[in-house]
């Protein structure tokens, strides 16, 4: 089994159970029915257009994901701040409006590098494959900085990626979740803190702190 499907099978465990009073609601039917559905998705044809786009080749880790993950809709995952938006199927190609292209004016946008593969976005921040690399390592930028060249390595892998990005967002939405904003600080309430905290030192080794930074108690 491939790490990406391990990953899909790992957020179906730690994901609330169906539940009738749930159905309807964005956070449910978008992320749980999605990230159930490893396997069931075929974007053969997808991905050949895509990979056509861009003249460095694809991980084999990038393409299942392609393949098996994505759909039309993409998915939006809750953070403390902005959603993190899994970018949908037919937003996955080598123009990027806002980032290598200006769609208003009708010109390229210089600095965006030709290798740079953008699979989320969060607030306009991308998150993006660097496909000279050969991985599948996770990067983000910050947007409006003049350039490039500020932000993190946020996961080692997609798989990585996805596990942290929707531990959070199940975390977010949580029956319990509090966020105690007092004389201790910015911190998350000790009932949630001791389900999630543990759990996402195992999945986000040494990218802990980026997934963290903002809560005191982590």
């Amino acid at each position: 089994m491939s790490k990406l499907n391990e990953a899909l099978l790992e957020i179906e465990k730690f994901w609330p159970e169906p539940d009738p009073k749930l159905v309807g609601h964005e956070w449910y039917e978008g992320v749980y029915q999605e990230f159930t559905m490893q396997g069931k998705h075929d974007n053969s044809e997808a991905l050949k257009r895509i990979q056509a786009e861009f003249h460095d080749p694809f991980p084999s880790e990038l393409q299942d994901y392609i393949v098996q993950v994505c759909d039309q809709k993409g998915v939006a995952l809750d953070t403390v701040g902005n959603p993190l938006s899994l970018l949908p199927l037919h937003e996955l190609k080598f123009i990027q409006d806002g980032y290598n292209y200006n769609s208003v004016l009708k010109e390229d946008i210089d600095g965006w590098p030709a290798h740079y593969f953008m699979i989320a976005n969060e607030g306009g921040d991308p998150y993006f494959i660097d496909l000279k690399s050969g991985t599948t390592q996770v990067e983000m930028r910050i947007h409006g900085s003049g350039g490039w060249d500020y932000g993190d390595t946020v996961a080692d892998n997609i798989p990585q990626f996805l596990l942290c990005a929707c531990y959070q967002h199940a975390m977010l939405n949580h029956p319990d979740f509090e966020i105690i904003d007092d004389e201790r600080g910015f911190n998350l309430v000790d009932s949630v803190a001791k389900w999630y905290f543990p759990q996402m030192k195992k999945y986000a080794g040494q990218y802990y702190s980026f997934w963290f930074d903002s809560f005191q108690n982590a």
